[in-house]
């Protein structure tokens, strides 16, 4: 005869760039060595794929993670870790007064994580007739310029991945459907002033945050922190 075995609840959340419903589960005894991955992870790309890993799990596969950017991963990871492990995470917070080196224990509820956006136009218009439309690098396409130890090279990837498409008066061009080396002629083409206004929409990436205060239990000091990225949180 067989064990029984129990099911996990399963929980919904909203996807922050598209409001796109998904379920999951909390993670299980199985995979907790994808955690252990994320920990002892080397690099970025080490610790993401661990991160995907996990998230296919525990969605089964219902939602395509490679193809969705940063933020969403950040913050749907967050909420499978919430109903996991537990909402709350402690930190010990050293005082920013400089003559005071005392910590305080700051509880941080991860359901109460949001991801901050700014107004940002992604219809850059570089003349009359030309312009681009651009977004959000998919994780696969950070982690994958984050491997190009070349600063300007990394640049240029990432501008690359960013192109949605590019269109003038008569046509659009969809950049999935346009040579890499096509995409990189245009990027070099365009002038510094152009460049700096695509510039600021990749400023304005959207990250899971959380703004914490406390009074220092020692100095008395009123204290502030903004824990920004998935990093912060861990």
């Amino acid at each position: 005869m067989a064990l029984p075995m129990q099911t996990a609840p399963n929980y919904t959340v909203r996807l922050p760039s598209n409001n796109e419903e998904v379920t999951f589960r909390p993670f299980l005894v199985k995979e907790q060595k994808y955690l252990l991955l994320m920990k002892e992870g080397e690099n970025s790309k080490d610790t993401f794929s661990a991160i995907k890993q996990l998230i296919k799990s525990v969605t089964s596969e219902s939602v395509d993670v490679e193809k969705l950017p940063m933020y969403d991963i950040e913050y749907l990871f967050l909420q499978i870790r919430a109903k996991s492990v537990g909402e709350t995470v402690n930190f010990n917070m050293t005082c920013r007064n400089t003559e005071c080196d005392a910590t305080t224990q700051i509880d941080v509820d991860l359901e109460t994580v949001e991801v901050v956006k700014k107004e940002v136009n992604d219809n850059i218009k570089l003349t009359e007739e030309l312009g681009v439309i651009l977004r959000y690098p998919s994780v696969n396409q950070i982690i994958d310029a984050d491997s190009i130890t070349d600063p300007e090279e990394k640049t240029m990837k990432l501008l690359e991945s960013s192109i949605k498409s590019i269109y003038d008066s008569e046509n659009s061009y969809e950049a999935d459907e346009t040579p890499s080396s096509e995409l990189r002629d245009f990027i070099e083409n365009l002038t510094l002033t152009q460049l700096e206004d695509m510039n600021e929409f990749f400023e304005s990436v959207p990250s899971v945050q959380k703004n914490i205060e406390w009074k220092c239990s020692s100095c008395g000091t009123e204290n502030s922190y903004i824990f920004k990225g998935l990093n912060n949180f861990f």
